[in-house]
């Protein structure tokens, strides 16, 4: 009796949390689709790109070369290269960036850093903010990371859906790209739980607090940006993405986050040290470094994604058949139960674009998240240091 009631309150968890993700898959179609039409038109307004890169030879060329083909007039790339010691600064002058002196700055410039950030300051935001006095020459601002790839016509199609729709900031969710087994399996279940604990369509409520930026893809007006105070409003913030939407909200600013799957994509990490450090950052950010929820977010993604093939493991090598039709009971919940958790998991690799059949590798996947989560968990607790790329 006693499996059969630990299966119904595990049964019922999962079935409470797959409410959650349907709610939540439910709410993310309601967020706009961008989409590049077949022939895209120059709005006229002119557009900064901006790229911070520290150490990101392995990253740097396919973004680069996805993004210039795309520089225009009215579109230039400013790149910031941040105390790098490998082949960045080379990769740069290799695809004609030359070094940010005069204005207006060439359609391609990189600037140069040499000094660590001053105390207080996260790398990334001080590299950003080391941009931000050649920044007044374009009336938009795209930030970017080094570990995108951009679809052709994708930044021109986001800028005129911007003008179109009188937005002052547009945010875009991007495509999972995955190339190895090991990314393949976390990405996809990392990304979409960000989807799930910070749900899109509540950041699109101007009376909503909730809040959602994508660094990877930050699109504003630079007047904005200006009374937003740019990055060093935000100095000290390692997500300052979020930390940017939440003052555009609060001044009352048109912001909007959309899926841009269609026009760009990210390969975020390589490694699963990469992964685990990564994930470690935004998890241990997001929840504004409180040890309370990350230990919740791991027991809900333990009980409802990981007990369900544990259970199956259970039935399977000490299952007891002294009572055949309990036994098949036992099994029949916990199949049940398995197959809810699958099919939860393949509709968030569905939505990123992932791929599916890494879906049954689901379990072990949030394994290694709850072991992430546990491990910010212990960052808080600590007080340790976060670092950007080092």
């Amino acid at each position: 009796m006693m499996m059969v009631f630990l299966l119904f309150l595990f049964l019922g968890a999962n079935f409470l949390w797959v409410l959650r993700i349907r709610c939540a898959i439910s709410t993310l179609k309601q967020v706009p689709i961008l989409q590049i039409p077949p022939e895209t038109a120059s709005s006229g307004a002119k557009l900064m790109i901006v790229i911070p890169a520290r150490n990101e030879e392995e990253n740097l060329p396919c973004c680069l070369r996805s993004i210039i083909p795309q520089l225009t007039p009215n579109i230039a790339c400013l790149a910031v290269n941040d105390r790098s010691t490998d082949k960045t600064e080379a990769q740069l002058i290799e695809q004609g960036f030359t070094l940010a002196h005069d204005r207006p700055l060439p359609q391609k410039s990189y600037l140069n850093l040499t000094q660590k950030p001053p105390l207080g300051w996260t790398g990334k935001n001080n590299a950003l903010h080391a941009a931000s006095s050649f920044l007044d020459q374009a009336e938009w601002l795209l930030f970017t990371d080094a570990d995108t790839h951009h679809q052709s016509g994708g930044i021109q199609a986001a800028l005129n859906y911007a003008i179109q729709h009188k937005l002052d900031l547009l945010t875009l969710t991007p495509k999972c790209l995955t190339a190895s087994p090991i990314e393949r399996l976390i990405q996809p279940t990392a990304m979409g739980l960000m989807g799930l604990w910070y749900p899109l369509n509540r950041t699109n409520e101007p009376e909503h607090s909730d809040h959602f930026a994508n660094g990877q893809f930050l699109l504003i007006r630079t007047d904005l940006y200006r009374h937003l105070g740019g990055h060093a409003s935000v100095h000290d913030c390692f997500l300052e993405d979020f930390a940017l939407m939440k003052k555009s909200k609060q001044l009352k600013a048109k912001v909007l986050c959309a899926r841009g799957q269609e026009l760009y994509g990210t390969r975020m990490y390589r490694s699963l040290t990469q992964l685990w450090r990564g994930w470690r950052r935004i998890y241990l950010h997001g929840s504004q470094q409180r040890p309370i929820t990350l230990l919740k977010q791991a027991v809900e993604l333990l009980i409802t994604s990981v007990l369900p093939a544990a259970g199956i493991l259970v039935l399977a090598f000490w299952g007891t058949t002294e009572k055949p039709a309990l036994y098949a009971v036992d099994w029949g919940l916990a199949i049940l139960w398995l197959g809810l958790t699958f099919a939860t998991a393949i509709s968030i690799y569905q939505t990123l674009q992932g791929p599916r059949r890494y879906a049954l590798l689901h379990p072990l996947a949030a394994l290694i998240i709850v072991g992430i989560l546990c491990d910010a968990v212990r960052c808080t607790l600590f007080k340790q240091k976060t670092q950007w790329r080092g």
